[in-house]
């Protein structure tokens, strides 16, 4: 059991989306997959009990809209992305009130950059509506990366 423990300690110092990101990548070279295009997108998690409203970095159980129509619960929010054959390429998981326009463009321009210096160039990401507002075309535009909606 403490062997467990110490591992679990290990595990709350690993960047977690980083880890997700590289074990990805590693299954798509292993398999000689590519990346052309990545769809990504959101869901929420309703959770009931108590939840302190302590964030945990900026990661906060709280009330927001809720994908499964219960607005009486507490949530948080997953974010997936996967390659064109529903391989999973990113998991993230974020506080239940962040908005899918703020999250879906912080999304791309992150996995941008990541397969970028891992040498996957041209990805066409695909989303939902909420990547369209001005800002987020404009900075789109500006880092010349690819999208549709």
């Amino acid at each position: 059991m403490c062997a467990y423990g110490r591992a679990l300690d290990k595990l709350s110092e690993v960047k977690m989306e980083e880890l997700v990101n590289l074990c990805s990548l590693v299954m798509l070279t292993a398999h000689d997959l590519t990346i052309s295009t990545i769809h990504l997108d959101t869901t929420t998690k309703s959770v009931q009990g108590a939840y302190e409203n302590d964030a945990f970095g900026d990661f906060l159980i709280t009330y927001g809209h809720s994908k499964d129509h219960r607005p009486d619960l507490k949530q948080f929010k997953i974010g997936a992305a996967v390659q064109e054959n529903g391989h999973p390429v990113m998991g993230q998981i974020f506080s239940g009130n962040k908005s899918d326009k703020v999250w879906n463009p912080e999304a791309v321009l992150k996995m941008s950059e990541f397969f970028n210096k891992k040498g996957y160039k041209d990805i066409v990401f695909v989303s939902d509506c909420a990547i369209v507002s001005t800002d987020s075309l404009n900075e789109l535009s500006r880092r010349h990366i690819q999208f549709i909606s």
